[in-house]
Order: structure tokens, then sequence, then C-alpha cells
């Protein structure tokens, strides 16, 4: 089993094949080294192609720029494009632990690149929500300002009532 730890080039998909659904996405692994005698520094990236088909929850937290850990099995894939040679390194997942999460984007390109959040519809007349009490509760923070409207109303598919909670 090879450990990596990179960040992720894009959001991950859900592809099906057959009956199983599988997890897709791409670890860039940065990297740099410098040759004997210089003193410039050379930058090199390494790409993984990686399928994970254990639980297809993972997907939601899986997200560009996020710093993720893989755990599996590598193997390379060679192929012709053209009549040029290519080749592609990829990784049979085991586990996936996430490093660093991905930040929040706005809830429309959330909805857009494959709903994992959605608007919670109800009408806020005064920018106040009431809580489990009854009782009005503002959308200030602390230091007296309102919280963006993008993070006002994000309700996580699935989950508890924040976007915080993790489908895991």
């Amino acid at each position: 089993m090879v450990q990596i730890i990179g960040r992720l080039t894009g959001d991950a998909e859900i592809k099906t094949i057959g009956d199983k659904d599988v997890v897709n996405f791409t670890i860039a692994i940065n990297d740099y080294y410098k040759p004997k005698g210089k003193d410039e520094r050379i930058d090199q990236v390494t790409f993984v192609q990686c399928g994970y088909w254990f639980n297809v929850a993972i997907a939601a937290s899986l997200r560009k720029g996020a710093v993720v850990e893989a755990g599996g099995r590598l193997f390379p894939t060679a192929y012709l494009k053209g009549n040029e040679p290519q080749g592609r390194i990829n990784m049979q997942v085991q586990h996936v632990k996430v490093h660093v999460f991905a930040k929040k984007d706005e809830p429309q390109q959330e909805r857009a690149q494959g709903g994992l959040f959605e608007e919670n519809n109800q009408a806020e007349e005064d920018n106040t929500k009431n809580d489990k009490s009854g009782k009005a509760k503002s959308n200030k923070s602390k230091s007296g300002k309102a919280k963006p409207q993008s993070q006002q109303n994000l309700v996580g598919v699935g989950t508890a009532e924040t976007s915080d909670d993790l489908p895991f």
C-alpha cells in the first residue's frame, strides 16, 4: 500500500459502473529539486488519478483545493493519443483523509457543480432566524456585522442544520 498527500485539482465526480458507484478525483503532488551546482529550483508536479469505491458520501468533502491523504494501490496505464504514447498514474484508493477542506464557494456555484448544497428557501424578511427555543436569532456575528448571504442560508443535503457537518 502507498500513501500520498496532495491537493485536489477539481471536485470529485461520482460515476456509475455497472451497478456500483465510484468517486473519481485527481491529486496533484507538488515537489521540487535543485540540480547539483545550480541555485535555481525546478518545480515538478505529479498527477495521480484516483478511484474510491467504498462510500460515495465522501465526494461532498472532496472539492477543488482540498489537501487530502490517500492510501491504496498504484498502477500505471499506457495508451496512444493519436500516434503519441501517453501514460497515467492511477490509484485504487482504500482510504481517504481530508487534512484541509476547500474554501466554500457561492451557493449557485456549488449547486451547479453537483448539487452538494441547496439554499434554505424560507423567507427571512428581517434577516433573523428562530432557534429551537423560539427566540429570534440575528444573523450578525460577534463583531456586529451581518454574515454574507452565501453563508446564511446554506443547508447541507442530508445533513444537520449547518453546512459544517460532515456526511461521515
